[in-house]
């Protein structure tokens, strides 16, 4: 893969090119802003932002719609006993009479 040049490996190259420029008797009066000394202005100006090629997709959609089914299957509702029902049953005492009623279970 291609190293892109960050922005201080630019500002270095383009110090190094003006002080061989200024070095050779070269003169800088005045530069507008926005003005390039290369050959296409409008290219230097872009930023490379994606230098890969476009890969090819799979459709996963039939796939996607399967695992959505499968998902969205209902339940089988879960099976919770009931608690035992209580008795209301009486308390005897030794002649036969009731005493009390108590709750009992089954």
């Amino acid at each position: 893969m291609r190293q892109l040049t960050t922005k201080a490996q630019k500002r270095e190259a383009l110090d190094k090119e003006m002080e061989k420029y200024l070095a050779k008797g070269g003169e800088v009066l005045h530069v507008e802003q926005g003005q390039s000394g290369l050959e296409n202005p409008t290219q230097a100006m872009l930023p490379v932002l994606f230098n890969e090629k476009v890969g090819t997709r799979t459709d996963a959609r039939s796939v996607l719609k399967k695992m959505d089914a499968r998902n969205k299957k209902p339940k089988k509702p879960v099976h919770t006993p009931r608690p035992k029902q209580k008795k209301k049953m009486p308390v005897y005492d030794d002649f036969g009479e009731v005493l009390r009623w108590v709750w009992a279970e089954e």
